[in-house]
């Protein structure tokens, strides 16, 4: 695993004239690989100081049924510490995308739950860019509900108070496979709804069926002669 920064090191995102947390500033499009650069910035401003966040890395998930299985690329990773010894005790992982197909819907729970299966990360997000674009603070708050021990004490409270009134009123289990909130977006004056997807470790009913298997030993036995 590699470039893996701590939070506190990320430059602080930009703020609008009402003071919101936004993701993009001005109104350009920005490619992929900046809106993860962006979505790891703001998100940095709200973690606890022993939590990391390395973007853009490359894990190997071990054999498969068939032998190795090819390396594979992850958006974003945060990883809380849990001793001087290094040793990590909580992992997450942040995705952001469009809309797929569902072929391609198919092939990414099949690489998620994989990671969760080999013990790579406890939770998976899968996170639509239009979100950040015009919910930001909702997704946040969202995330720090769900799993509350990667944020500050300070940013539970900073995350609470830029949030909507829909998002704390919503009702949020870890459990859950997939989150819909309908929103006033905090840039626009119509409303939205929000669409966060969650995998989560402690959880496998939902994913468990989709991990590729591991590479088992099949015992043989010589054939035995007729006569």
């Amino acid at each position: 695993m590699t470039s893996v920064t701590p939070a506190s090191s990320f430059p602080r995102p930009p703020r609008n004239r009402d003071g919101v947390l936004t993701l993009f500033p001005g109104s350009a499009p920005h490619e992929p690989a900046t809106q993860q650069e962006d979505f790891a910035a703001t998100l940095a401003k709200y973690l606890r100081e022993d939590v990391s966040l390395a973007i853009n890395i490359t894990v190997n998930p071990g054999p498969g049924p068939f032998g190795a299985m090819e390396d594979v690329s992850l958006g974003l990773m945060a990883e809380r510490v849990a001793d001087d010894e290094g040793r990590v005790s909580q992992r997450v992982v942040f995705e952001i995308g469009a809309t797929a197909s569902p072929r391609e819907i198919e092939k990414r729970l099949i690489r998620d739950a994989t990671l969760l299966d080999r013990d790579l990360t406890d939770a998976v997000y899968r996170i639509r860019r239009v979100d950040l674009v015009y919910c930001l603070p909702d997704v946040l708050f969202m995330i720090s509900r769900l799993d509350p021990g990667l944020f500050s004490e300070r940013g539970l409270i900073n995350l609470q108070t830029l949030s909507s009134r829909e998002a704390r009123e919503a009702s949020v289990r870890p459990d859950q496979q997939e989150f819909r909130l309908g929103t006033a977006s905090s840039t626009v004056s119509a409303s939205r709804e929000v669409e966060i997807l969650r995998l989560d470790r402690r959880f496998p009913a939902p994913w468990r069926e989709f991990a590729t298997p591991r590479l088992r030993r099949v015992a043989t036995h010589p054939s035995r002669l007729a006569g």
